[in-house]
């Protein structure tokens, strides 16, 4: 799916201003603040993928590439952040029922506005880089096969990034150190880190499926509202 410069600059102009609230709201506000440091990894191989797909050299792509393969986990582990709304204390202490709380309601609000359009986009930004592989740079692998095999890449990098505590800015300024903690956690790799990376893989590639189908049936839906706009002019 091509995306337009217009959509580029308006997809960067939403992650600006939601960062600028993101900031505001959550500056010193513990925990959450960690939502605006991980939005901004978050948007950034989204970003790297506007570049690969307007670029025509293969160098660009290629270092696109790699840059965007370390920072791909950050679009989807923004929902294993979702565990922190349980902080919230969002029900009512006498009534037991979700409090009115107009603060808990804008929090929630704005993790929403962070962690479905970034995911959505992982996905999109996957698909793409996917293909730019296989018809930019001769990869020989069918995308749906690069697909799953840079599912799997996220699924380790999520599993990495939540119970080793790295990320993406570690292994480019911290390359030997986080190598070593990497290798590390791979031999002390125990069958439930193991089911749970695979667990998250599954969910990954359960996202990407939904990620498809609903692009197709918007692709279906304009290409039948095209279809009925072509036969109404032949009638007239």
């Amino acid at each position: 799916m091509y995306v337009s410069d217009k959509t580029c600059n308006g997809i960067r102009l939403y992650y600006f201003a939601l960062l600028a609230i993101l900031y505001l709201v959550f500056y010193q506000k513990s925990v959450y603040f960690l939502f605006f440091t991980n939005t901004i990894l978050a948007y950034i191989p989204i970003d790297l993928s506007f570049l690969a797909m307007h670029s025509k050299s293969k160098y660009i792509i290629g270092g696109a590439f790699c840059i965007w393969l370390v920072f791909l986990p950050n679009t989807f582990y923004l929902m294993t952040d979702l565990f922190h709304i349980s902080l919230m204390n969002p029900y009512d202490a006498q009534t037991m029922l979700v409090s009115k709380d107009l603060m808990n309601w804008l929090k929630l609000c704005l993790i929403l506005l962070a962690v479905i359009p970034s995911t959505l986009l992982g996905c999109w930004s996957i698909d793409k880089m996917a293909r730019l592989l296989v018809e930019k740079l001769f990869v020989g692998v069918y995308p749906t096969l690069m697909v799953a095999c840079l599912l799997f890449v996220n699924a380790m990098g999520l599993y990495f990034g939540r119970f080793i505590r790295l990320n993406s800015v570690d292994l480019l300024f911290q390359h030997r150190q986080t190598m070593a903690k990497i290798t590390a956690a791979f031999n002390d790799l125990d069958r439930q880190s193991a089911a749970i990376i695979m667990l998250l893989y599954l969910f990954s590639c359960a996202l990407m499926l939904a990620f498809r189908l609903i692009t197709q049936l918007i692709r279906n839906d304009k290409e039948s509202e095209e279809t009925n706009e072509y036969l109404d002019r032949r009638r007239q």
